[in-house]
């Protein structure tokens, strides 16, 4: 048998751009889980890989020469490992912003490379032990047979299997157990929306997405923040994306909500000693709850991902909120609009809500045909679209008055369950003064749902 140098087999500069650029850009780890320290031909890199894996995961993203030295010491394996190369960490830190890549494509080629050089090495470890099994005269077929199947399938499970893929039948019980647990006392299953009516509709659900619908002004945040408020009195961890309002313009709106005190009262102060204590309690909640409020005017689709991962780690978060998807600077025309529009939505389902498995509630603008590019291509990637709009004075009128609510909801497409055919809506009260949507006591009567799959 011809013995070969296997350390042929890797590519230290590929290993070393991996860890610099975790080093500067810790949350890229997050875009490739599948890559294992033992997959570093260098002990000492596969060692520092560990560490920054070790410290994101407890929620530390400021990666030093300090947390990483304190990570190190934690393990004895690990510390006697990374002592034998006595190399200064703070040296190779600093060393490491050379080498670091600042997009995660670039990243995730570097990462490739040091799978598929692992992933060969360990093949050409198997493939020599089956090799010298062929010429122990006393091993027969089977055996022989066994062993290759052994070897080869470890190695297919270790590097192409992100998880265990069993039959529907294997699974069964334990999917039937989660449908069980998602039932609800009032008859529903799934996360309620704060709003009885519309749960006969549709529920939040990890790995959907609903699509909320209104024009300019006219609620759109309000319902959102009414329906993340909601989700944090039920012991939720919320998330709140959020393109318009910065943090003191969204403080002032849920203390609003809470305290039942308008809005422009509490920003000019203009309260007396039993508002300032409802504002002092509520403040006190907002302290108490899992509750982050990003304002992203400018991201990209990485820092979206990258956001809803982290709090996934930090906070449990299991309920997303994206306000709102709108055209990007500089993109014109109807179909270079609807195109970008439906990718970012694309996006929100399959890898926020989809492969981080919570629901994710997203807003979106419609212009004064009450439409929104092309509205086809929107709804395609959503489970549930709902048009939310302000009622005019006849429909008021028609429908009951005042007690019939000045404020509507359609649901207009749903695979979750029935829709609103033309005519027919829920009947909400908006108050913006104090930021409350309310279900209104008068409703149309016997609304006709309509199947939609």
């Amino acid at each position: 048998m011809v013995q070969k140098d296997i350390s042929k087999i890797s590519d230290l500069q590929a290993e070393s751009g991996v860890i610099a650029t975790l080093m500067y850009h810790p949350e890229f780890i997050l875009h490739t889980d599948y890559l294992k320290a033992g997959y570093f031909y260098d002990r000492f890199n596969g060692c520092l890989y560990w560490a920054v894996t070790e410290l994101y995961k407890a929620g530390v993203d400021r990666i030093d020469a300090v947390n990483i030295e304190n990570m190190i010491n934690s393990n004895n394996a690990v510390k006697k490992t990374v002592a034998k190369y006595n190399t200064n960490i703070i040296e190779f830190i600093d060393m490491a912003k050379y080498a670091s890549r600042d997009t995660i494509e670039e990243y995730k080629l570097l990462v490739n490379t040091v799978v598929v050089l692992a992933f060969k090495r360990d093949l050409v470890k198997e493939t020599n032990q089956i090799q010298s099994s062929c010429f122990d005269e006393s091993i027969d077929l089977s055996t022989l047979q066994q062993l290759v199947n052994g070897k080869i399938n470890g190695l297919l499970e270790k590097y192409l299997s992100t998880e265990d893929i069993r039959t529907l039948g294997d699974k069964i019980d334990e999917i039937w157990e989660r449908i069980k647990a998602n039932r609800n006392p009032d008859g529903t299953s799934g996360i309620p929306t704060r709003f009885p009516m519309l749960n006969e509709y549709f529920t939040y659900r990890p790995g959907q997405l609903i699509l909320f619908k209104a024009m300019m002004k006219r609620g759109k945040s309000a319902f959102m923040m009414n329906e993340s408020i909601h989700k944090l009195k039920s012991g939720m961890s919320v998330l709140y994306i959020d393109t318009e309002m910065p943090d003191d313009q969204v403080v002032s709106r849920i203390l609003a909500n809470l305290t039942a005190i308008p809005v422009k009262v509490i920003e000019t102060g203009r309260y007396g000693s039993a508002e300032a204590d409802k504002i002092a309690y509520a403040i006190d909640w907002l302290k108490s709850v899992p509750f982050v409020h990003e304002y992203l005017p400018q991201h990209t689709e990485n820092d979206i991902y990258v956001l809803n991962k982290i709090l996934q780690y930090k906070i449990g978060m299991n309920f997303s909120v994206y306000d709102y998807i709108k055209p990007p600077d500089g993109v014109a025309g109807a179909a270079e609009i609807s195109n970008s529009m439906g990718s970012r939505i694309d996006f929100l389902k399959n890898n926020v809500a989809g492969e981080l498995k919570i629901p994710v509630l997203c807003g979106c603008q419609l212009n004064e045909d009450m439409k929104v590019a092309d509205s086809r291509k929107l709804e395609r990637y959503c489970d549930t679209s709902v048009l939310w709009r302000d009622k005019s004075s006849e429909e008021i009128s028609r429908d009951g008055g005042l007690d019939a609510g000045n404020f509507c909801l359609m649901v207009d497409n749903n695979r979750n369950g029935g829709r609103h055919m033309d005519g027919e809506y829920i009947n909400f009260q908006f108050n913006g003064d104090v930021m409350m949507i309310e279900q209104a006591p008068i409703q149309q009567s016997n609304p006709f749902l309509q199947s939609y799959g």
